[in-house]
């Protein structure tokens, strides 16, 4: 009797102290939802990375072509300033300096003396019969290795400055294209960038990129760059549609699918503004450095 009871006081707290059951879709749910959330953060991460070295690569392309410009810069300057230096070499002085002749009789031992023949040196050359001393030869053998060494020096130098010149000219121009084929693969073959591709226009991408960096220091992501340009190509299009040689070559249901809400990429006033400044025909890359200066953002990232 007493093994009964201490037998049901043992199952009773067993009952009580039980941990409740858990459903196994409570387990299982949450982690699909995990995983879910993982693999979506993972792609957000890879874009934003793909981004991330994109804006880099442009930063320190836009950094080189500063460094270029400058050092071009300074070329000019330094070129300029031996222009200056021979033809101030090239022009006889204001004044001509009287005859050699007339300057001896004038003030002898001054005028020895400019042409490096001091009163020492006179008479080293009368003790040595009138002949110059080996430290005479010398003297005068230096002077004109120094001054041929001098020449070359400086010749050789001016080429290995035009030399690195082109080295990195040449090196931003591969870079640069680079880039531009990047943004050709981009745009190619996507609808939402017909414009585009039918208008051969991803140069105007990148220099819209460009463009933008070198007035907020921010780069654009190629994305935001192709839509500017096509909403500019669409507003372009339109302009071309309001023509009357254009509507004559369509019916009026052709010209009502070329319709769409004005777009905030550009304004006539804008276009008028570029195009006003131009005294003479631009050519295709003006045009698109242009055209890429119209596109223009406001302090929160929108288009204006």
């Amino acid at each position: 009797m007493e093994n009964q009871e201490v037998m049901n006081e043992t199952v009773q707290y067993q009952t009580d102290n039980a941990e409740p059951m858990v459903d196994a879709s409570q387990i299982f749910e949450p982690e699909a939802e995990a995983e879910g959330e993982s693999q979506e953060v993972g792609e957000v991460r890879e874009q934003e990375g793909e981004d991330d070295q994109f804006s880099r690569k442009f930063a320190a392309l836009s950094r080189r072509e500063k460094d270029i410009r400058a050092k071009e810069a300074d070329y000019e300057y330094r070129m300029r300033e031996l222009e200056e230096k021979l033809q101030e070499l090239q022009n006889p002085p204001e004044e001509p300096q009287a005859p050699i002749e007339e300057r001896l009789r004038r003030n002898p031992f001054e005028t020895l003396e400019e042409m490096g023949l001091g009163y020492d040196k006179l008479t080293e050359l009368a003790l040595n019969d009138g002949k110059l001393t080996p430290e005479m030869q010398m003297k005068l053998m230096r002077e004109e290795l120094e001054h041929g060494y001098k020449s070359k020096f400086e010749e050789l130098e001016e080429r290995l400055a035009q030399k690195e010149q082109e080295e990195e000219y040449n090196k931003y121009e591969s870079i640069e294209t680079n880039f531009k084929q990047e943004i050709d693969s981009f745009v190619n073959g996507k609808d939402e960038f017909e414009l585009i591709n039918a208008n051969g226009a991803s140069d105007l991408v990148y220099d819209v990129i460009e463009e933008h960096y070198n007035d907020t220091g921010r780069v654009l992501n190629m994305d935001e760059a192709a839509e500017a340009v096509e909403s500019y190509l669409e507003d372009e299009l339109e302009k071309l549609m309001s023509l009357g040689k254009v509507k004559s070559r369509f019916s009026p249901r052709q010209e009502q699918v070329f319709k769409r809400q004005p777009s905030p990429t550009l304004s006539n006033a804008h276009s008028a503004q570029a195009y006003q400044r131009a005294d003479r025909p631009l050519s295709n890359e003006e045009s698109v450095k242009e055209a890429a200066k119209l596109i223009r953002w406001d302090d929160e990232g929108n288009l204006i």
